[in-house]
């Protein structure tokens, strides 16, 4: 049974080996990829920061997210009807609840998010 086993031709074990080479030498380039991307993807703080739209340049915000881009949104949202008070930068209940009836109101996916399609209704 033993010569069975030992008789796969010389060149075939050859690339056998080399593939196996070839991807284990590779691993460790896939493997600090995934590391990193995963890493970069994770929060790094408790609240909901803005972050950037890919393809509208706009922040990316929800529930907890603060600052300029949270104002621009609630003046927007006010200019249309959908938000009362005063725009104070921070993305809370009634901001939410406003972005949801704003994207209800366009047939957009009603989820509370302010993503590159709820921007670019709002313009």
């Amino acid at each position: 049974m033993s010569h069975k086993i030992n008789s796969i031709p010389k060149p075939a074990s050859v690339l056998i080996v080399a593939l196996g080479l070839i991807v284990v030498a590779l691993q460790p380039a896939f493997s600090s990829t995934s590391t990193a991307s995963k890493a970069s993807s994770s929060p790094k703080s408790t609240s909901a920061p803005a972050t950037s739209g890919v393809s509208s340049g706009k922040s990316i915000l929800r529930m907890g997210s603060k600052g300029e881009s949270v104002k621009e949104l609630q003046n927007a949202l006010k200019s249309k009807g959908f938000f009362q008070g005063a725009a104070d930068g921070s993305f809370g209940n009634q901001t939410q609840a406003s972005v949801i009836k704003f994207q209800t109101s366009k047939k957009l996916v009603a989820d509370g998010v302010v993503g590159s399609s709820t921007w670019a209704a709002l313009r």
